[in-house]
């Protein structure tokens, strides 16, 4: 009798809520020590940051239960903030989707420009709402980086050309322009990224004048969850994590990246089986590595496309 294969949950979350600077050498101490201890097969990358945490766990649906509550005791104790009310997108998969367990401390979560301010500016909205606003001549902006664009987006979604970094996206906004509809005295924009995080953040800078802007709550990861049938996503999503690329279901789509600058691309089969690709990117001539060589080890250099915010962005 076959055996079924082991179902392992991917829990991708973040939360904005204050961290007493002192204490986080002491929770991350803890985090490490409990995992290597209790669940020494669960894999994740946590960020934790004076202004919160970004999580990341893959492990049986227990692990990471059992884990998300020991992050709640360990970073809030004192605090009415809970880990379990965080913007959690989980999702299911038939072997780990990260290759070992971080805990790092961070200055921000995710680095931008603009600073947070005290109160939100973005309405949190669900898919449904999303469909609605859209059907009214609302405009879906893409935060996102453009080789995770590339892979796919929204259908009518608004890109912003050559956004090689988060950081990037307010100076290059200025150079947008947003229709109007006529029959409206605001202007509707709807911002998504991957799980929600950049939106966050992305909230506080600067838009056009009466505009009612909306976040995609939970972002594409919650789209997938609540739509499984992808209706108004076209192409895959890419995730920071060893699946590279799914699709609306959750099932992997294949990419290749460069050999050189790791740009990702929907996999070509006939193409990989020649070896003759020029990377669209960077330009190196043999983006399948046919040659065989092998990488050079990191020289701590700023890193490139997807490698660049691997960690420093976990989708949520």
């Amino acid at each position: 009798m076959a055996t079924a294969e082991p179902t392992f949950m991917n829990s991708s979350g973040y939360i904005f809520s204050k961290i007493d600077a002192i204490y986080l050498p002491v929770a991350r101490i803890q985090l490490l020590k409990v995992q290597r201890e209790e669940h020494p097969t669960l894999t994740g990358t946590i960020l934790i940051a004076e202004e919160g945490a970004n999580i990341r766990l893959s492990g049986t649906p227990f692990q990471v239960s059992s884990f998300k509550s020991l992050i709640d005791e360990t970073l809030f104790p004192n605090s009415t903030t809970s880990i379990a009310n965080y913007k959690d997108v989980p999702s299911s998969s038939s072997a780990p989707s990260l290759p070992r367990f971080l805990v790092k401390i961070k200055n921000h979560l995710i680095k931008f420009p603009v600073p947070m301010g005290s109160s939100p500016v973005a309405s949190h909205i669900n898919s449904s709402e999303m469909k609605d606003l859209l059907s009214q001549g609302a405009t879906i902006l893409d935060t996102r980086n453009d080789y995770e664009y590339k892979l796919g987006k929204f259908k009518g979604a608004k890109t912003i050309a050559d956004l090689k970094t988060f950081q990037e996206l307010p100076s290059k906004m200025k150079d947008i322009t947003f229709p109007f509809p006529p029959t409206q005295k605001h202007n509707h924009i709807i911002m998504y990224c991957t799980g929600g995080i950049r939106c966050e953040k992305a909230q506080y800078m600067d838009f056009p004048p009466n505009t009612s802007l909306y976040q995609l709550d939970g972002g594409v990861l919650k789209y997938f969850e609540e739509n499984p049938d992808g209706e108004l996503w076209d192409g895959g999503l890419f995730v920071f994590d060893e699946r590279k690329c799914v699709d609306p279901r959750g099932e992997i789509v294949p990419v290749d990246c460069c050999f050189k600058c790791r740009f990702p691309v929907e996999r070509n089969p006939a193409q990989a089986e020649k070896g003759a690709k020029t990377c669209q990117e960077c330009g190196y001539d043999d983006f399948y590595n046919s040659r065989g060589e092998k990488r050079r080890r990191s020289t701590g250099k700023k890193r490139t496309h997807a490698q660049t915010e691997t960690v420093s962005d976990n989708p949520t």
